[in-house]
């Protein structure tokens, strides 16, 4: 793994005049909740990143979005990319979308999984996190309700194992940052193609979540996976990468013909 600004990534080589794929994991989680296929996506420069506090990125957790957002901003400029395609899941959806709401200049293209722009938590869940003899309690009450009826019990057992390798006060904040978040009010401001993605099982983030978001966004697509929980990149990350595939190509073609404008634009003003 890399690491810049004390935030851990990794990084597939790929086309450097196109905006590389950024992905963001959620509460708790770090970038293995992004399997190869998604971290390796063919044709794509792909950073996976640790959010602060999470993995083996240093810092502790952050409990609001917005200061999240200010992270992954400064993450960037790090590394000197002015935009990205940011794609993120539940808790890292909602920094991709702050990101977008507030500085849209810095988002070629948006991608919301099991996300939302609120993101509904339950107090039962989070409240144990504060006592270390019952924070194992909820997480596996959480990871009850995180994946599908059909998941593979090797599936939730990695997760699981995931969980536990992040501290009780980091997966708190987290969901506390989830629990404040709220931009219903303001995503009209997002400029960037979107694409949201959610499993139609899905009991921790509803699917009402993901509807709201097309129907306030004209500029987004919706993938619903049937069968699918809230665990969707780890259910189903076959699918998901092909529907993401399919999507960045769109979003390609959209940021070519914006860049031949400029380019005419230019011209003209030369010209004149």
């Amino acid at each position: 793994m890399l690491s810049r600004g004390g935030l851990y990534y990794t990084l597939q080589e790929g086309p450097p005049d196109r905006p590389p794929l950024v992905l963001l994991h959620g509460a708790g989680a770090d970038h293995l909740i992004w399997p190869a296929q998604l971290r390796r996506l063919p044709g794509q420069r792909v950073i996976a990143l640790d959010l602060p506090g999470h993995g083996r990125s240093k810092g502790i957790a952050l409990q609001r979005v917005d200061a999240l957002a200010g992270r992954i901003l400064a993450f960037l400029d790090e590394l000197e990319l002015h935009q990205a395609t940011l794609v993120g899941h539940a808790l890292g959806g909602a920094v991709a979308l702050s990101i977008a709401v507030n500085a849209p200049d810095r988002v070629s293209a948006l991608g919301l999984v099991a996300s939302g722009a609120h993101l509904p938590v339950d107090r039962a869940l989070m409240d144990p996190l504060a006592s270390p003899q019952l924070a194992a309690l909820a997480v596996h009450a959480y990871l009850e309700r995180a994946f599908s009826p059909t998941a593979s019990p090797a599936l939730v057992a990695g997760a699981r194992r995931m969980l536990q390798r992040c501290r009780p006060s980091v997966l708190l904040a987290d969901w506390q940052a989830c629990a404040s978040f709220d931009l219903r009010a303001e995503i009209y401001r997002v400029t960037a193609p979107v694409w949201v993605a959610c499993g139609d099982a899905d009991r921790i983030v509803p699917v009402s979540c993901a509807h709201f978001l097309t129907a306030q966004l004209p500029q987004a697509r919706l993938q619903r996976v049937s069968g699918a929980g809230h665990m969707l990149p780890l259910e189903q990350p076959e699918v998901l990468a092909e529907g993401l595939s399919r999507f960045l190509e769109d979003a390609s073609e959209r940021y070519l013909r914006l860049e031949l404008q400029v380019l005419h634009e230019r011209n003209r003003v030369r010209r004149a």
